[in-house]
């Protein structure tokens, strides 16, 4: 997974950009990340807005955002944000997967069926 951290207005120390790392890594487990750009901007009154938009393998993008005086504490709760929007994700590939599964056992339940009652009806008609 590829990190990318830039400041609007801000600057980035080394010490914060491992701190982002280290926190969206942990990302990795819920889905298949390719590409997190992480933005930090300052707000009016001397608060942090961190913006992340993660590229997930399949095209498909998610953004949070969050706002604190704290930078680190911004991040956290950005991090917070994404992960749950990551374990949805991965929380709604499992159940189409699972229809997916349930539908393939329906039809295959049904092709037995046919099967069965064809083979009935051949015998049926060989004793008749």
């Amino acid at each position: 997974m590829q990190i990318s951290v830039t400041g609007h207005g801000i600057e980035t120390s080394e010490t914060l950009r491992e701190f982002i790392e280290d926190k969206l890594s942990k990302m990795d487990k819920f889905a298949r990340i390719m590409k997190v750009q992480v933005i930090l901007r300052s707000v009016p009154k001397g608060g942090r807005n961190v913006e992340v938009i993660c590229h997930l393998v399949h095209g498909k993008s998610l953004v949070a955002s969050a706002s604190h005086d704290d930078t680190y504490a911004a991040v956290d709760l950005v991090a917070d944000k994404l992960q749950r929007q990551l374990s949805k994700v991965q929380g709604q590939r499992r159940e189409r997967r699972s229809d997916i599964r349930e539908a393939r056992r329906f039809k295959e339940s049904l092709a037995t069926t046919e099967t069965a009652s064809d083979d009935e009806a051949d015998e049926a008609e060989e004793e008749g």
